[in-house]
């Protein structure tokens, strides 16, 4: 009994003594394995540099170049973010109210698990500490509606300029940019999209280059007239209405306006001055093609243009007052209300003034005439924008000779007398050039296209 007490309280003497030894040489154990976890995850932790010729590393990211210093910069040269690079992930998935408790390094799908974003061939892109968002773009503004009225010879006739204005705007969209035409069949420019006219019956054709020619009686000298009643003119086109401009007159007569599906509207053209009237027809079927007939009934019915309504091409419209072998002087002497009233009636935001070409085979080519169209058009559209315009160069003696005088005593002084904005284009377009030009003083499509394309540009920056 003796010996086993005293065995026993021996061994628990002796175990009383360990107890400090073996607990001291736990903690050293401990902190072994502290300090090999801790060197372990600085290795995973410190960027992989390396040192040239004693130079201090650097640290490539997105195509910037920080500097390897004590502290950690940011690409962008202030302290780095030490935000958690949970926060700059790419996934909307993260609890914020996830558990704090370490997770297993080998469980892939934690929600926990960092890649070092640099170290590391596999880190996505969007790990990457990155510059804050730039501010998002500007909203562009769409472009203006072009809706464009041009005053000319026959460079504006013919359609070589005025068609390609057209093409341009109407681009793929299946919309048409055709504007005003006179309602005569023979117009020069031709028709297109489809619009086709035909007088039939006793229809008289006018044309302000006539010789003795009556008192003009449309705004670009064009137009057509009858005392026959039952004599008609077939509009076809496309659309949903259309617009049709007659004179006004003391004694005027009465024509109708007729298509299938819609009521018949009957116009008085009496009144007691010359002046322009509008006549809008309303309710066809879109996407159709449709026919119109203005049917004289009674009286002298004089008629002038119209402008198809329903299928206008989003981009613009543009207006054709052209006529062949026309002069500054021929257009300043059509009747000012007449002239003005079409004006009102037609309402474009832009005007394009291309005369002179035939100025040089006038008997007086004074500039004084386009300085009154351009006031006149200034009068009745104080809004719109005008461009008086230079024609290009000819290969015709008279009208070239004629062109110099223009390009320095003629357009710069109307346009500084006027206050209009004034665009050069003989000096643009350059000497001659056979391959632009249909003959000695008309341009073909590509001349005109390059012209179109550049009288754009300078419309849209009048505003």
């Amino acid at each position: 009994m003796y010996r086993y007490k005293k065995y026993w309280s021996r061994k628990a003497s002796n175990k009383k003594r360990l107890r400090p030894r073996r607990k001291k040489e736990r903690i050293l154990s401990m902190k072994k394995c502290l300090a090999i976890l801790a060197i372990l995850a600085i290795g995973l932790t410190l960027p992989s540099c390396s040192k040239d010729n004693g130079q201090t590393p650097t640290l490539e990211t997105e195509g910037t170049t920080t500097q390897g210093t004590s502290g950690t910069t940011s690409p962008s040269g202030g302290p780095a973010d030490t935000t958690d690079t949970m926060e700059n992930t790419s996934s909307s998935a993260l609890d914020t109210t996830a558990s704090t408790k370490p997770t297993s390094k080998t469980d892939s799908t934690s929600k926990n698990t960092t890649t070092d974003p640099i170290t590391s061939p596999t880190a996505s892109a969007t790990e990457t500490p990155t510059e804050p968002s730039a501010a998002p773009p500007p909203v562009m503004e769409p472009e203006p509606k072009m809706n464009v009225l041009v005053i000319g010879d026959s460079n504006t006739e013919y359609g070589h300029i005025t068609g390609q204005l057209e093409e341009i705007l109407e681009g793929n969209s299946g919309q048409y940019a055709n504007g005003y035409r006179p309602l005569s069949a023979n117009f020069l420019c031709g028709f297109r999209n489809g619009v086709y006219i035909k007088n039939d019956g006793k229809w008289t054709r006018h044309d302000m280059t006539d010789s003795n020619p009556p008192a003009t009686a449309s705004p670009c000298g064009i137009w057509i007239s009858t005392e026959t009643a039952g004599a008609a003119t077939s509009v076809r086109f496309k659309g949903t209405g259309a617009d049709f401009f007659y004179l006004k007159q003391p004694g005027g007569g009465v024509f109708t306006i007729e298509a299938d599906g819609c009521e018949t509207i009957r116009v008085d053209t009496s009144s007691d001055r010359l002046e322009t009237g509008k006549a809008s027809l309303r309710g066809m079927e879109a996407g159709k093609t449709n026919t119109v007939k203005l049917v004289a009934q009674s009286g002298k019915v004089t008629l002038q243009g119209f402008v198809q309504k329903g299928n206008e091409c989003m981009e613009g419209v543009v207006h054709n007052w052209g006529n062949a072998a026309a002069n500054s002087k021929q257009f300043a002497a059509i009747d000012e209300t007449l002239f003005k009233t079409a004006l009102k009636e037609l309402d474009p935001d832009y005007v394009v003034i291309l005369l002179g070409t035939n100025d040089g085979f006038a008997a007086s080519a004074e500039v004084r005439y386009l300085s009154t169209i351009v006031q006149r058009v200034q009068s009745a559209l104080p809004d719109a924008h005008i461009l008086l315009t230079s024609t290009f160069d000819v290969d015709l003696p008279i009208p070239r000779q004629s062109m110099a005088t223009y390009l320095t005593d003629g357009y710069p002084v109307v346009a500084r007398n006027t206050g209009c904005a004034y665009w050069n284009m003989h000096d643009w377009f350059g000497p001659f050039d056979a391959s632009r030009m249909l003959d000695a003083c008309h341009c073909n499509d590509a001349g005109g296209r390059a012209i179109a394309e550049e009288m754009l540009k300078q419309l849209r920056a009048l505003g």
